[in-house]
């Protein structure tokens, strides 16, 4: 069997959220972060759609309404999208009666629960969403061969590999300026909402998603419906490979002095069958 090795150099991206006014500030909460990147962004999906971005820079970004009312059994959906406020009761019970006299035991119906949550969930459109998944190079160690042949990552038959997400991070925000809309892109924050009371924010997720190590752009866009956003073709930072050639890869991320520098330089081999 022949096998193929790819090498890539990656450099350290700082992605920056910033405070920006918010139109719908119930959608979410303004924050200021910095987060130092090094690794590289995967995007699963279907070869034509993924070819669209390659090609031609098209970004499909669905709204959140979308993915709260998806069941596809592989965890793109998810019921909490378009909640933004919980409260925990836990033992509780809940009487129902007439509303000009709920005191009457007669015509009351009393029920117990052990696990009482409340949600409350925006009746409006609230935005769209594009969703990439991030590989993090502090995530594994150095100079050790690994996989992510995690079978829940099998969103689609092909994966784009985004090699220079700063890059590519450059070319949405300069796209979403342009259509003067606002926007937020940060890495998701994955908490337990079993028990949880308070406010959600849109790019908090529960913990048992915490495996798509998700790096998430929110966009204000005005229509209830997709946003197809234009980047321009990101041929020169991204390509195409079957989603099983990649999950079944050797992976190896690896460093290097290089010259007189004392700084060092990080590359992710990537070495799959051919």
């Amino acid at each position: 069997m022949q096998y193929t090795s790819i090498v890539y150099k990656i450099k350290v991206h700082y992605i920056a959220e910033l405070p920006y006014t918010l139109i719908k500030k119930s959608c979410s909460k303004i924050s200021t972060m910095e987060n130092e990147f090094l690794g590289f962004f995967l995007k699963f999906g279907e070869e034509d759609h993924l070819k669209s971005l390659l090609n031609e820079g098209e970004m499909y970004c669905n709204t959140v309404q979308y993915f709260a009312n998806l069941d596809d059994n592989v965890d793109r959906g998810d019921n909490l999208e378009n909640i933004f406020k919980l409260k925990y009761f836990g033992e509780a019970s809940i009487k129902f009666g007439p509303v000009d006299n709920p005191g009457d035991p007669e015509q009351t119906i009393e029920m117990f629960t052990e696990n009482l949550k409340l949600a409350q969930h925006h009746t409006k459109h609230c935005g769209n969403l594009f969703c990439l998944y991030s590989l993090k190079i502090n995530d594994y160690p150095l100079n050790t061969i690994f996989q992510i042949n995690d079978e829940r990552l099998r969103l689609g038959d092909h994966v784009l590999v985004i090699t220079n997400p700063g890059e590519f991070i450059k070319r949405v925000q300069s796209a979403v300026v342009d259509q003067n809309l606002a926007y937020r892109m940060k890495f998701v924050d994955y908490l337990d909402f079993s028990q949880y009371t308070g406010d959600r924010d849109i790019m908090q997720k529960g913990r048992d998603l915490d495996y798509q190590k998700e790096f998430r752009v929110w966009i204000d866009f005005p229509v209830q419906e997709p946003l197809k956003l234009k980047i321009g073709n990101i041929r020169d930072i991204a390509h195409i490979r079957t989603t099983q050639q990649f999950l079944n890869s050797n992976l190896l991320f690896r460093s290097r002095i290089e010259g007189d520098s004392s700084r060092y330089n990080y590359f992710v081999e990537i070495t799959d069958p051919k």
